[in-house]
């Protein structure tokens, strides 16, 4: 017999008030998984809001540097190319409010997503159903803050309700992700709506009520 157990989120990180920056936008999936999308389209929204910053949370120099110790020993795998775009795109996009603080704890990425206005995840996994879950989503609608997404792997199943999603590729759709994302962002009744919608569904995702759960499921198995 196989039982499905969700991911979970602990509130206690969410429960401090933290000023909220209105055009902050934050990044804090794998690099791997989209970034390079988000970097491409950020001109773009530079330009549709001009007090756009965006914050990318992960050690992306880290990563970016063991794809090329691979690349040096004449290994390519399957994320090289995305790895040489994003190493790119940041120099591209350098002067234009696009920061990479690298990684951080769980208490302190709790903080730095409370004081985002919106996370942008433009996952598109290099290799087909890679992304099952997405604990950066739920932790982004523990802090209130709004999630635009793609349709990707699972995620209409587990939040189609709750984000904003935008079907894949990308690639033909820059215009409605920068449209999208501007909307979001100076649009408030809009933004509190989805904002209420995330933190209602985080509450049914906390630990202490999945552990209830399981702990009811080994009882009756046992």
């Amino acid at each position: 017999k196989f039982v499905i157990f969700p991911n979970g989120v602990n509130l206690e990180r969410y429960a401090q008030k933290v000023e909220r920056d209105p055009y902050r936008i934050i990044y804090c999936s794998s690099p791997d998984r989209g970034l390079h999308h988000l970097l491409s389209l950020w001109p773009d929204i530079k330009k549709a809001v001009p007090q756009a910053s965006l914050y990318i949370f992960y050690n992306v120099q880290q990563w970016i540097d063991s794809i090329q110790n691979l690349a040096n020993e004449g290994t390519q795998v399957i994320t090289t190319e995305r790895a040489w775009q994003v190493r790119d795109l940041l120099k591209a996009t350098e002067g234009m409010d696009v920061h990479v603080p690298g990684p951080v704890g769980q208490w302190q990425l709790a903080q730095e997503q409370m004081k985002s206005s919106l996370m942008v995840y433009t996952c598109d996994p290099v290799d087909n159903f890679t992304e099952g879950f997405s604990i950066a989503i739920l932790e982004a609608q523990a802090a209130g803050t709004p999630v635009i997404t793609t349709d990707a792997d699972a995620f209409p199943e587990l939040w189609s309700e709750t984000t904003v999603q935008i079907p894949r590729p990308i690639r033909g759709k820059e215009q409605i992700w920068v449209d999208t994302i501007q909307r979001l962002l100076t649009h408030k009744a809009e933004w509190m709506e989805r904002s209420k919608k995330g933190k209602a569904k985080a509450k049914t995702l906390t630990w202490d009520k999945i552990g209830v759960g399981y702990v009811q499921w080994l009882q009756e198995a046992l």
